[in-house]
Parts: structure tokens; sequence; C-alpha cells
């Protein structure tokens, strides 16, 4: 008897790709081109792999979609899940009472798909706050959006080209744009979603990224030399400053890193002068 099983990774894909399944409707988008080659984002829509996780019964029994303050009798406040913290807080007050919140977070981080490592792809996921960490930790408490595609440069010359390190970072952000486009249209005024077949009213937010140190300053376009952090502009040779005061330290908000590239000062933040699509999102 033949074996029906693919012989190899692209095999096997196409070969699950051919199954009508709900909500795996994945579709191919041409998003770059650079020395002769085509680069493809393939992904499904966002709210399929949303709701691939509002459907499952088990992750939202567990789930919060309102504040839960938290207090521990010797520690004080804790904020041992999104929705303690003050961030759920403070956007909690500015919702209509009866309103819940949505919280996305979005996980990336490249793969090897052989124990070569000569085959990589770059997989990105959805989870949501509203799930309990310990519950979101296990493999049904993400759902899989689509592979982002990467740049392969032909030599060490065009890989330390800065014309291709420009397009690797300005590819990545256009298919975190692509996949976040329709988001736009649901933040002004929410929707319903039906837990246990009860309608609950919530706003959507993308609350956090969970990725390393590396994918994190590419989420925020900075470089990692001479401002290695992501989320303040401060030089290495102060990160082990202890006696640093708060007024000293810049926050990378959109606001000043926007104004960096309006003024054509990015280098002296290590900012790349690419718009972050996710200044849209805010």
């Amino acid at each position: 008897m033949d074996n029906p099983l693919p012989k190899s990774s692209q095999s096997a894909r196409e070969y699950m790709l051919q199954f009508k399944t709900p909500n795996m409707n994945f579709q191919k988008e041409l998003i770059g081109n650079f020395n002769g080659v085509e680069y493809y984002l393939e992904y499904r829509h966002i709210s399929e792999a949303l709701r691939e996780l509002l459907m499952n019964s088990n992750l939202v029994e567990t789930m919060q979609f309102e504040f839960n303050y938290k207090f521990h009798e010797t520690m004080g406040r804790e904020y041992s899940e999104m929705f303690n913290c003050r961030w759920w807080e403070s956007v909690q007050a500015s919702l209509p009472k009866s309103a819940g919140i949505l919280s996305l977070m979005l996980y990336s981080d490249m793969t090897n798909c052989d124990i070569y490592g000569k085959t990589n792809r770059h997989p990105i996921f959805l989870t949501l706050g509203n799930i309990p960490l310990k519950r979101r930790n296990k493999p049904d408490g993400k759902a899989f959006i689509g592979f982002l595609p990467i740049p392969i440069a032909h030599n060490q010359v065009e890989q330390q080209d800065k014309n291709f390190q420009l397009f690797a970072k300005h590819l990545f952000h256009k298919a975190i744009a692509t996949i976040l486009s329709p988001l736009k249209s649901q933040y002004d005024n929410g929707f319903y979603i039906y837990i246990n077949n009860q309608p609950k009213w919530c706003y959507i937010f993308i609350s956090a990224i969970l990725t390393d140190l590396l994918k994190s300053a590419a989420y925020c376009l900075t470089a990692n030399a001479r401002h290695p952090c992501h989320s303040c502009i401060i030089q290495q040779k102060d990160l082990n400053n202890i006696q640093i005061q708060d007024f000293e330290i810049i926050l990378r908000t959109p606001e000043t890193m926007n104004d960096a590239i309006q003024n054509q000062c990015t280098s002296e933040v290590s900012l790349t002068p690419l718009t972050n699509p996710f200044w849209d999102h805010l």
C-alpha cells in the first residue's frame, strides 16, 4: 500500500491547504519586492483567529472581561494578570459602564522547520489578555494567524546593504499593518460577543506584544546599539546607572518618535525613519 503522507514540509503545507475547515481560510498577498524577489504574506483574517479563541468553551469559561482588583494581605496589590494591571484599570474607567475589554496580545518568533536549521518560517499568533496566564500558556490558548515573510540576502554584501536592511524592516511592518488593518473599524463603537450564549459588549485593544528583546526592537523600529532600549531613549552606558533621574529618561512614545521623524533626527535616537503601523491602533 502506498504511503499517503506528504514527503516534504512544502508538500505537507499544500496538502493541508486543500482542506476546507472553519476559521482556517488562508490567503496569500504580495507585499514586497527586492532585487527581483517577491515576498508574500500568508495569513488569515485576524477576526477568524479571534473567533477561534472565543469559540473555545474551555477557554471562555476562564476569561475575564472587566477589571479585577487583586490585593494580598502582606504583599499589597497584585499584578499577576493583565486584568489586574493599571493599564486595564485606566482603560476600563474610560469605557461605558456595561462594556468590557477584549485584550489582544500578539506573539511571534522565528522558528526552524527542520533539524538542520536550513528552513525557517516566522509564524505570528494571537492570544488574549482576558485568559489567565496559566491557561493562556497551553497550546489552545493561542490562535495561529499566519507566516510573516523573511527577506533572504543573496550574499554577505547584500546582507550588510543598508537598502536591504531597510527593506527587511519595511516588509515586516507592511505584514503587520496588513494583518491588523481590519481592526481599525472596530475601535470606536465596540461590538457584541456571545459568552455562554449571553451577549457581552466589548471594546478591542491591542494590549501587549509577546516577544524577545531583539524582536521588540523590530516592532518598535529601534536600533539596539547606541540606544538599546525599545521603551526609552537611554544610552547604553547609562543602562546600569541606578542613580539616573526620571526626568533624564525620555520614553519612546508615538509622539516623541513621530517628532523625531518629522524633524529628521532619527539617528540621534536610534530610530528607523519609517511610520510604525501600531500608531494607527492606539
